[in-house]
């Protein structure tokens, strides 16, 4: 499972193998163990990058309290000037029309949309739309 996912979080664990399964093999022998990990310690964890990891602690935040950090953290970056476009309270540029009439005045040729999905002959059950140029 280790070799599947790039980045792992284990909780407390019993045992070195339960251990070694999730955040790879020899991990516990490297240091990274997650079986030291008291009952006590609730949202304590070993997060593991590739071969690299350590001990982070996750928090419980309610919506009222995550509505007062983003409240915040956009008060911080707009004081650093730190927003750009649509974050910075700028109008957008150019609408997906606008994109889609552009590429059409460049080629000369209308764009259509077609249905990439095989045997899909209703564009309402089509997911896989394209916009190509024909002429």
């Amino acid at each position: 499972m280790s070799s599947s996912v790039g980045t792992r979080l284990y909780l407390a664990v019993m045992d070195w193998r339960a251990n070694n399964n999730v955040l790879g093999t020899g991990a516990h022998e490297r240091g990274l163990r997650a079986t030291g990990i008291s009952v006590s310690e609730q949202g304590t964890g070993i997060l593991v990058r590739g071969r690299e990891g350590g001990t982070v602690r996750a928090a419980f935040i309610k919506q009222t309290e995550a509505e007062q950090i983003g409240k915040r953290a956009l008060a911080l970056r707009i004081a650093a000037g730190t927003l750009t476009g649509q974050a910075a309270g700028e109008a957008p540029t150019r609408s997906t029309r606008a994109i889609s009439s552009t590429t059409s005045a460049r080629c000369g040729q209308p764009v259509r949309t077609r249905c990439t999905r095989r045997g899909s002959s209703r564009r309402s059950r089509c997911t896989g739309l394209r916009s190509t140029v024909r002429g």
